[in-house]
């Protein structure tokens, strides 16, 4: 009886082996059928990466394999293969470009930084005309700043405002949390801190945090989202024309309109603006 249970034990194990492999491999295959985007980590957060989703493969009957990365993660992916589109934003865009990483490189939509910080307002910067201004009062009040400094898009910006605000944070008050975009966020409320945010992320999670939008709409705060093509040439198994529908429905005046729809019943106003509006009224 022992031998005919353990001879058992072990074809079973043996069936359960080949069924996990077999769901693998057809798992595999089924996202290898798929077109793979990349989207920026915050239109994740926002939900507006979903949005692009549902509606691009109600219109193709393409469906999406989305990964959510940041720009710093997007280059080994690229060289690892199996990514057909970008849908992202970084001041290094343009050098990816010109490298001949990605093709057809276009505006999509414009989003906005905005500061944010504890309703009481400690350094006094919700009275502030604009962002460097806002930033050399928090660096003069020594006021707790969070900083992501995991050199993601949001933090290049953060540093870049420092810059031209003329002040290098450092000390007690700046602190760094080498965390993504919405643990970022989240454990800035929690500590009170001033924040670099995205403002689609923070009216997504506006609810649990308790911040407030202290300076926002300056020209330096603008956030452009582009959509670009990785390379067929230069890696192997990119679903070009795929990809290419994917470009021309995000840039297409009926997708254009639907950006200019999103939030607005939730918040009253779009985070998004559209801007390769082909037909604009």
């Amino acid at each position: 009886m022992g031998k005919w249970f353990n001879q058992l034990t072990i074809v079973a194990y043996g069936v359960f082996i080949i069924f996990i492999i077999l769901s693998g491999c057809a798992r595999k295959q089924e996202e290898k059928g798929k077109l793979t985007v990349i989207f920026g980590t915050r239109l994740g957060d926002s939900g507006f990466a979903t949005f692009v989703q549902e509606r691009f493969e109600q219109r193709y009957n393409i469906a999406i394999q989305p990964r959510y990365r940041c720009m710093e993660e997007v280059v080994k992916e690229l060289k690892e293969g199996g990514v057909d589109v970008l849908l992202h934003a970084h001041p290094g865009m343009e050098k990816i470009e010109k490298a001949g990483i990605v093709v057809n490189r276009r505006k999509v939509a414009e989003s906005d930084w905005v500061l944010v910080g504890p309703p009481n307002d400690p350094a006094g910067i919700g009275k502030c005309n604009d962002v460097l201004e806002a930033l050399g009062k928090i660096y003069q009040h020594q006021a707790p700043f969070l900083s992501r400094g995991d050199l993601s898009c949001e933090n290049v910006a953060e540093e870049k405002l420092w810059r031209m605000a003329g002040y290098e944070p450092r000390g007690k008050w700046y602190v760094v949390a080498r965390l993504s975009n919405k643990p970022s966020l989240r454990m800035a409320s929690q500590m009170g801190c001033y924040y670099l945010a995205d403002r689609p992320t923070f009216l997504a999670e506006r609810d649990f945090l308790n911040l407030k939008i202290l300076v926002g709409g300056c020209e330096l705060l603008k956030d452009i989202w582009e959509v670009m093509i990785v390379n067929p040439r230069r890696f192997r198994g990119v679903k070009y024309q795929q990809a290419l529908k994917f470009v021309e429905f995000v840039t297409s005046s009926e997708f254009q309109k639907d950006i200019s729809k999103f939030g607005m019943e939730e918040y009253g106003y779009a985070p998004y603006k559209p801007l390769a509006l082909e037909n604009p009224e």
